[in-house]
Parts: structure tokens; C-alpha cells; sequence
């Protein structure tokens, strides 16, 4: 370890993006993990015939050719966003319960439409919601490429950021 910059604890998502920063800053790094994969909680586990996913199900902020978003400069600075295939998801979840088989998509319009059809009493709320939560992450993909100066001049344009922080 003597012949190492910086050591970094853990192969997740924070991690091999530290380890990726520093290499590109030139600094000699040793990236450690003690799974057998990296990953962290970025990873998948078999159980019988079923994938399980612990944690991340989707990369969020990619972009795509005509606009892209802050991870895919973030990997493009680090060197790899062109070394990797990325697939592009047109639904956001699908969950299979007892009595409910539903796919969201990814849109707005869409997200509303098929909620607002499973549950016709809620939309209302469904719609608040999905205000709040678009708004979100405009917001915050806007935060990302612009940084705290954005927040510091102009405060009132990050309300629901600031309120739901």
C-alpha cells in the first residue's frame, strides 16, 4: 500500500467513482471490495429460478444522444462512458403483486395515464404527486449541471427541492 495515493474502501457506485476521479487526476489508487464482484448494493442475487435486485434497478440521469445528463459527463470525464452499452428502459418499474400487474413508464404523461387507470379515486393525488416528483427531478438534473450558484441567486426557482430536501 506504500506505493498507493489514496486507498478506497468499497467497489459500489461511490466508490468506483472516487477510484475513477483519482485515477483520471493521476493518482495511484487501490480500490479494495470484499464481495466477489463489484457493485456494492449496485448488484443482483439468485434465488432458485428468481433475480432478486438489492438496490439500484436503473441508472437515472444518462440522457440520451440529443441531451445528455450529468452521470453520463460525470463517466465520460472518468474515461468510460464510450467503453460502455447502455439500453435504454421505456418503462420505470413493473411490479407483479397478488391483485396488481402494472408497468409505469418512464414519461410523465404516461406515468399519470397508467396509475390514474389502476386507481381511478386517487388521481387527484396522483397528480400532485407526479407534479412534485417531475418537478424534482428537473430540478435537480438542473442543480447538477449548474451547482449551488443556481440554489444561492435564485432560491425560489428550487422550492420543492429546498422543501422536500
Amino acid at each position: 500500500m506504500a506505493d498507493c495515493d489514496t486507498v478506497v474502501k468499497g467497489a459500489g457506485p461511490g466508490g468506483l467513482s472516487a477510484t475513477a476521479f483519482l485515477a483520471v487526476t493521476g493518482k495511484r489508487t487501490l480500490l479494495l471490495e470484499r464481495n466477489y464482484v463489484p457493485g456494492g448494493y449496485a448488484t443482483t442475487f439468485n434465488r432458485g429460478r428468481f433475480e432478486f435486485e438489492a438496490s439500484l434497478h436503473e441508472l437515472s440521469v444518462l440522457g440520451h444522444d440529443g441531451r445528455r445528463g450529468p452521470l453520463w459527463r460525470t463517466m465520460e470525464e472518468c474515461g468510460v462512458a464510450h467503453k460502455v452499452e447502455f439500453l435504454e428502459t421505456p418503462d420505470f418499474y413493473c411490479s407483479i403483486l397478488l391483485n396488481l400487474d402494472i408497468v409505469i413508464p418512464s414519461d410523465r404523461k404516461g406515468f399519470e395515464e397508467v396509475l390514474c387507470e389502476h386507481f381511478p379515486g386517487e388521481e387527484e393525488g396522483i397528480k400532485r404527486f407526479s407534479s412534485i416528483m417531475f418537478d424534482l427531478y428537473e430540478k435537480l438534473s438542473r442543480f447538477s449541471r449548474e451547482g449551488q450558484e443556481a440554489l444561492a441567486s435564485d432560491p425560489s426557482a428550487f422550492s420543492n427541492m429546498i422543501a422536500y430536501s
